[in-house]
């Protein structure tokens, strides 16, 4: 027989769940003897759930998967870190999964209804958190660079100007604080030039290839076309501060539209 769920009596079951989980968490963290006890037995049990072939392949397979997607968006996590970044992941999606499981089958003999098991199940889903993190971060950074990048130009026409490439304003950006996106992505293309031995032009195509912010991809392919054929860049970079000043204009026209229709709202409410 199906009962309809209350919804008053669910969220008491919650904040019962909630109520001692946190009571567990607050004995551990003031004794001392609990703690300690707690964080061997975390550990063996850690190591024996990564240690199953299962649970082993996710970690490498999700591990090999996501470095290429990682470095794309300039996370400098080497293959080590990301595989004790997943490996975690994976086993708090465990735990957090076998207790939402207990707690759903707890649930469903109270309301006898079977489809809170599903939800349960469902929370297993939580392993694939680093690709939520990867999209995050990959949003994050393309915003970041296409903010950024109209002040970045402004300081490659200043170096251009001075008869100075590209490569000298990065190295200006890596030693300065004003850029938090751009300035990884400098690390990145003078690594290639430096370590790596590449030229300019194939340092700053590969870069373009990995990106997709779309502006930032355009920018520098065009700077690689015009340096490789010996082009004006100092006339280049004069028309991409201008298109992405205009740009910015309409950004910040279009936020204080919108800041002033949400406040001509508010003061008629």
């Amino acid at each position: 027989m199906v009962i309809t769920l209350d919804a008053s009596i669910l969220l008491f079951y919650v904040m019962i769940f909630t109520g001692i989980a946190n009571l567990i968490l607050l004995i551990l963290e003031k004794d001392g003897h609990a703690g300690k006890w707690f964080g061997k037995v975390n550990i063996l049990f850690k190591n024996k759930i990564l240690g199953l072939r299962f649970f082993e392949k996710i970690v490498y397979d999700m591990a090999s998967d996501l470095i290429p997607k990682y470095k794309s968006i300039s996370v400098e996590k080497g293959s080590e870190g990301l595989l004790e970044y997943i490996g975690e992941i994976v086993y708090k999606s465990i735990l957090f999964s076998m207790f939402s499981l207990a707690a759903s089958l707890i649930l469903a003999y109270a309301f006898s209804n079977l489809i809170i098991v599903f939800f349960g199940i469902l929370s297993f889903t939580s392993i694939l958190y680093p690709y939520i993190d990867y999209l995050l971060l990959k949003g994050e950074k393309d915003r970041g660079i296409y903010n950024e990048l109209v002040f970045f130009a402004f300081t490659e026409y200043i170096c251009q100007e001075s008869g100075r490439n590209i490569d000298y304003a990065l190295n200006h950006v890596i030693n300065g604080r004003l850029f938090k996106w751009i300035r990884t992505e400098a690390k990145i293309i003078l690594t290639d030039l430096l370590i790596h031995s590449k030229n300019l032009y194939n340092s700053l195509r590969e870069r373009a290839s990995n990106t997709k912010a779309t502006v930032y991809r355009r920018f520098l392919d065009g700077y690689a076309g015009i340096y490789a054929t010996g082009g004006n860049l100092l006339t280049y970079m004069s028309h991409q501060i201008e298109v992405l000043k205009n740009d910015l204009k309409f950004r910040i026209k279009q936020f204080l539209e919108k800041a002033q229709m949400i406040s001509v709202k508010k003061s008629s409410d």
